[in-house]
């Protein structure tokens, strides 16, 4: 895992978004400005409660959320949290 860097990130939208631990890799770049993090099982659970409870996915998004949910880890155990959201690490703030 020497390719990943440890990082705190977030969505920082306002001061009660929970912060998460994860990792990025450097290589992977940015996706339009925005972090592309990974996280263990247990944060990566956390997220799918935090970020994407029930009632808030709109209906045509139901699929695209569920593979989200879905996903297994990689092949260094790791989940990718990136799918398009707009992720922030600490530093960026």
């Amino acid at each position: 895992m020497t390719e990943y860097i440890k990082t705190n990130f977030g969505l920082y939208n306002d001061e009660n978004d929970p912060i998460y631990e994860g990792f990025y890799k450097p290589s992977d770049g940015r996706w339009n400005g925005w972090l592309q993090p990974y996280t263990d099982k247990s944060t990566f659970q956390k997220i799918v409660k935090d970020v994407f409870p029930e009632s808030f996915i709109d209906e045509d998004d139901q699929e695209y959320w569920e593979d989200f949910k879905n996903q297994q880890p990689n092949k260094d155990g790791l989940y990718d949290v990136a799918w398009g959201i707009c992720w922030m690490s600490e530093e960026d703030c």
